[in-house]
């Protein structure tokens, strides 16, 4: 199923579903923008407790 139509450099280029990995289909992306230390800390307290931040935010 096509879900949109752009042009890129002179040319069509057509968006479809497929476009997305299988592993995201139905999942939303929770993003935001931090200090650079709050990025550490999220990595090191997943190192410690040996889970990646995805598991982490998961949890929450």
């Amino acid at each position: 199923m096509i879900n949109k139509s752009y042009k890129k450099n002179s040319k069509t280029v057509e968006s479809t579903k497929s476009d997305v990995p299988p592993s995201r289909v139905g999942k939303k992306a929770i993003t935001g923008f931090f200090d650079p230390a709050v990025s550490r800390q999220l990595k090191i307290i997943g190192w410690e407790k040996d889970k990646s931040v995805q598991a982490m935010l998961a949890e929450a």
